[in-house]
């Protein structure tokens, strides 16, 4: 019974991990690997609509950054980077790519500590203003690790096994 589970759970896992890393490259605004990586979601799962909603989000924005790239006019993007207590770090202003550059960089340094060896096991909490989800990552060289306090007293709820 046991095998079964196994042999059913493992195969979902990997093509979440593909999936996530199409997301990844989505957002990165890489959307020709991301776009690979959904074509092959729906090979493998062609029943399933959500690979073809995420097929049909990464060549949309594909086109309208097309699109955007062909009108001939300045463009001036101001982006922000936030403290975890929401106050103001930077601010940054030029081409849409160079300040969101300038800003993920600084969001990056406020937001992500590295560490030298691997953790075990990382606990993470969503912020206030999600609903309350706990992940659990093994083997993890850099965590996020915000920086405020009482990070865990949205769950109380939870027990040890």
């Amino acid at each position: 019974m046991n095998l079964l589970w196994l042999s059913i759970l493992v195969p979902a896992a990997l093509a979440a991990q593909s999936v996530s890393k199409g997301f990844d490259h989505f957002y990165n605004l890489e959307y020709e690997p991301a776009i690979v990586i959904f074509e092959k979601e729906i090979a493998e799962r062609p029943g399933e609509p959500a690979g073809y909603n995420h097929l049909a989000q990464a060549i949309l924005y594909r086109e309208m950054d097309r699109a955007g790239a062909l009108v001939n006019i300045p463009k001036l993007c101001f982006c922000l980077a936030v403290t975890p207590d929401k106050s103001l770090a930077g601010i940054f202003a030029g081409t849409p790519e160079g300040a969101w550059d300038a800003a993920s960089e600084l969001s990056r340094q406020l937001h992500i500590t590295c560490v030298e060896r691997p953790f075990k096991q990382v606990l993470s909490c969503c912020p206030p203003m999600s609903t309350t989800t706990v992940s659990v990552s093994k083997r993890v060289s850099c965590a996020r690790i915000p920086r405020r306090s009482g990070l865990f007293r949205r769950t109380r709820g939870l027990r040890r096994r």
